[in-house]
């Protein structure tokens, strides 16, 4: 017995990326619409005026299970792509926080 309790995940470091970029995500946006700021995302822009704080969390929390799943699934029958993937992913969660700050640095 190797000492799991299930079957390893094809990708964890780069999930770790992933989490990271998703969290970043998640304090950038609550930042934002904290200063007046608004959701550009109109089903994120939904699930905040009708679940606030939570609802979002519990969002975030579902599109990073669900594309998680998709990438071990696909990786399962094409690891490359499944790699490729989950670097997708890791990139699409950090563009709007690089967004973010690049519009806080060049405001006036």
């Amino acid at each position: 017995m190797s000492g799991t309790l299930g079957p390893q995940i094809r990708y964890g470091s780069i999930y770790a990326w992933y989490l990271v970029g998703a969290s970043l995500d998640l304090i950038v946006t609550w930042f934002i619409l904290f200063r007046g700021g608004i959701e550009l995302n109109a089903i994120a822009d939904w699930v905040i005026k009708t679940g606030g704080l939570p609802g979002l969390l519990l969002y975030k929390f579902a599109t990073v299970s669900i594309v998680v799943v998709i990438c071990e699934a696909v990786g399962a029958a094409r690891p490359k792509t499944g790699r490729w993937l989950a670097w997708l992913a890791v990139a699409v969660s950090f563009f709007p926080v690089c967004f973010a700050a690049y519009q806080f640095a060049t405001r006036k």
